[in-house]
């Protein structure tokens, strides 16, 4: 399962307590599988984390240490035993639709941006700062 960004973090107004606390607990069949798990404190993320990501990945290097040879394309190994480990559809394959090649691209130029301002903030950094000192 992929990190939840920050912002997903804390509970959201829109879902009553007990339905984010439920997705929390990993209770989905409490909880519709359209909304969001949402992790509102440092006990329920260790949770989530000590209960199903954990046990996750450890089944997950079991499985890829115990495969004989060790498969060479570890990824897609990964993606194979996650699919059939949650009865997940797989992913999709080929180019990508015109939404996301739009978004790609934005990221591309967003990232070049703040190269570019990396470089300049380093080089301002770089560049001798005059002193002066009495005789």
């Amino acid at each position: 399962a992929a990190p939840l960004p920050k912002a997903q973090l804390t509970a959201p107004s829109h879902l009553p307590r007990p339905a984010w606390l439920a997705a929390a607990r990993g209770m989905a069949a409490q909880v519709p599988a359209s909304e969001p798990r949402v992790l509102a404190t440092k006990g329920e993320r260790k949770m989530f984390q000590e209960g199903e990501v954990r046990p996750l990945l450890e089944s997950l290097a079991v499985q890829y240490y115990s495969a004989a040879p060790p498969p060479e394309d570890i990824v897609g190994f990964l993606i194979e035993q996650l699919q059939q480990q949650q009865c997940l559809p797989p992913p999709p394959e080929g180019a990508l639709d015109e939404g996301d090649a739009d978004e790609a691209e934005e990221l591309r130029e967003k990232v070049q941006d703040l190269k570019a301002h990396v470089e300049a903030l380093q080089a301002k950094q770089r560049k001798p700062t005059l002193t002066y000192s009495k005789p």
